[in-house]
């Protein structure tokens, strides 16, 4: 009797408050959590750089199209569809961030329906034994849920893990764990082999901390170039262009990186944006390198005193028609945001601002064609 007042009193104050509260009124059983949040879960269909077909699973996190899933679901693609359903399909545009330690990856979606409700991540602390949900796409079967409780919280590897009992499979990576008010507590990343129920997710602290960095870490290439291989996928933080084979960052993206990065910008805030760089190079003046792989681009700051001296974004093609191409386009875009450059060479163009410049220019070095973009 009181269970069912209790009911009777929640369902009245959704009524009288739905406005205020629609989401934990929204989700009080599995079968209301998977009518309401499941929309949001995605199977993701990835041809990796050597062909073969994997699948795993992701889930929406904004209406800008952010979208959260493992890194090791990613590591290795060359592209990535995106199913909400049969009637919502797109394709990663870009890898906004990914974090190897955390095994997180933070996708990029464009054009996703406004239908797709967002999910939201929890920021409390379960007690052991609290029922769980989780739904995703175990051996390619979309839109599974199943059902759990959680088991307890672990360390590994310096990483907060929450250990439940709902079934998961291959497959299941990058698939939300939600607490019965519909919140996401974790991204399941992997199940102990001959043992039953003993499932991991990475706990929702840990993507919180890793959406705050969103870090950027990539090995670094071999050689002082970028791998000739264009990859499908752009490591930007706002929308791109494709440039022939390639996917390259819009002008938006990097003066957000140049103007954070002017000069007397000190090393610790350079790391704040960044992250930890993925190479030092110490010859002269000290500078960090960071490797926008997919972008076939670098971004390289020279220090003086423990601050910014200059930084450059720089691109590489492979033939001059496409660096010019590029660097008409980047001219085009800086005129519209920063107005008529204030010099001009035969090689490019300079904005002037205050207490620093920035300048775009096409340069051709032993057959490699770059658009150098920097500050001085």
């Amino acid at each position: 009797m009181l269970k069912t007042r209790k009911k009777f009193f929640v369902a009245a104050l959704c009524v009288l408050f739905g406005v205020f509260l629609p989401r934990e009124c929204d989700a009080s059983s599995a079968v209301d959590i998977f009518r309401v949040y499941s929309p949001g879960v995605a199977t993701l269909r990835i041809v990796t750089k050597d062909g073969k077909n994997l699948q795993g699973t992701g889930f929406l996190i904004s209406s800008r199209g952010e979208l959260l899933t493992n890194f090791h679901v990613i590591r290795d693609a060359e592209s990535i569809q995106v199913n909400f359903s049969e009637q919502l399909q797109y394709s990663a545009m870009r890898i906004l961030a990914q974090d190897p330690g955390k095994d997180v990856a933070l996708l990029w979606v464009e054009g996703v329906s406004p239908s797709i409700l967002p999910l939201q991540l929890s920021h409390a602390k379960l007690p052991e034994g609290s029922d769980i949900i989780v739904i995703g796409t175990p051996r390619g079967f979309d839109k599974t849920v199943t059902t759990g409780i959680l088991s307890g919280y672990r360390t590994s590897d310096q990483v907060s893990l929450i250990q439940f009992t709902a079934p998961i499979s291959s497959g299941s990576s990058g698939s939300p764990v939600f607490d019965m008010n519909g919140r996401v507590i974790g991204i399941a990343i992997g199940t102990v082999q001959d043992a039953q129920g003993v499932n991991f997710a990475i706990d929702a602290k840990e993507i919180t901390e890793f959406l705050s960095a969103r870090p950027f870490k990539t090995p670094a290439p071999q050689g002082n170039l970028p791998p000739s291989s264009a990859a499908q996928l752009s490591t930007a933080n706002n929308n791109t262009t494709s440039q022939g084979s390639h996917t390259t960052a819009e002008f938006s993206e990097i003066l957000a990186h140049l103007q954070l990065l002017t000069p007397g910008q000190p090393t610790s805030k350079v790391r704040e944006i960044l992250g930890t760089p993925d190479r030092e190079v110490v010859d002269g003046i000290k500078s960090e390198i960071w490797d926008f792989r997919g972008n076939r681009a670098l971004l390289t700051i020279w220090y003086r005193n423990d601050t910014v001296n200059r930084s450059s974004w720089v691109e590489y093609y492979t033939s001059r028609e496409e660096a010019v191409s590029r660097v008409e386009s980047l001219w085009n875009s800086a005129s519209r945001s920063l107005g008529k450059h204030d010099a001009a060479s035969q090689i490019g163009r300079e904005w002037r601002q205050r207490g620093y410049a920035i300048a775009i220019e096409h340069h051709s070095r032993q057959g490699t064609h770059m658009v150098l973009f920097t500050t001085r």
